[in-house]
């Protein structure tokens, strides 16, 4: 695929190709201006590639007309997005994080929401009052290091296939960004049937992915 926004001389990302397979975790690295939001916003259908296509499982093309597109609607219901300023709705834990006492009736559930939380170093967080506990809109009397680590608890509980972090780490201290990348890469996480994707300036991150693609390079894959 190639890709240049309207009216520019120059592609932000010119004959691109890449097959992303279940099962692997990749880093998108570059400097700014390299093209790695532009390459998230085409792989969501946000943009459509002004050179190229798109297709998912080997048969489903991405279309222009995305709000339109079941190839689309079924790339965006499997795909979490998490990143440096993300919103969620709600002030109280349970809310955020979308559970119920219902979810945690179930031990398969409770057991993975334990040992994520305590991973992440979460625990401390839900000794009062558990998922009723205000916290604010979007998390916002927590600490940003811990606010972040409760979206990626968020995303570790989530049935979706795909998942895109967006400098997932870049606001975090060196004691929380351990504590994230330990569960990034854990086989409870990253597992057979997902896609982790990267676009990240650490090299730490990047190290720790199966594959890594430089969008600087001159000679993409």
């Amino acid at each position: 695929i190639s890709f240049k926004y309207s009216g520019a001389k120059n592609y932000v990302i010119e004959k691109f190709s890449y097959e992303f397979q279940k099962g692997k975790s990749y880093a998108l690295i570059g400097s700014s201006g390299s093209g790695k939001s532009t390459l998230i916003d085409l792989l969501l259908n946000l943009l459509s590639p002004s050179k190229g296509i798109i297709i998912i499982n080997n048969k489903y093309k991405l279309l222009k007309k995305y709000k339109e597109s079941h190839s689309t609607n079924f790339l965006r219901s499997n795909t979490f997005l998490i990143g440096q300023n993300d919103f969620n709705s709600g002030s109280t834990f349970g809310e955020i994080l979308e559970i119920s006492m219902e979810n945690l009736d179930n031990p398969d559930f409770y057991k993975r929401f334990k040992y994520a939380s305590k991973k992440l170093g979460l625990n401390e967080l839900f000794k009062d009052k558990f998922l009723d506990k205000y916290v604010g809109e979007n998390a916002s009397q927590i600490s940003g290091g811990q606010r972040q680590r409760l979206f990626l608890l968020k995303a570790f509980m989530s049935n979706k296939k795909i998942f895109i972090f967006d400098e997932v780490t870049s606001s975090l201290d060196v004691k929380s960004k351990n504590l994230v990348i330990s569960l990034l890469f854990d086989s409870q996480f990253l597992t057979k049937d997902k896609i982790f994707i990267f676009s990240t300036h650490s090299s730490i991150l990047a190290k720790n992915c199966d594959e890594i693609i430089n969008l600087n390079a001159i000679d993409q894959k």
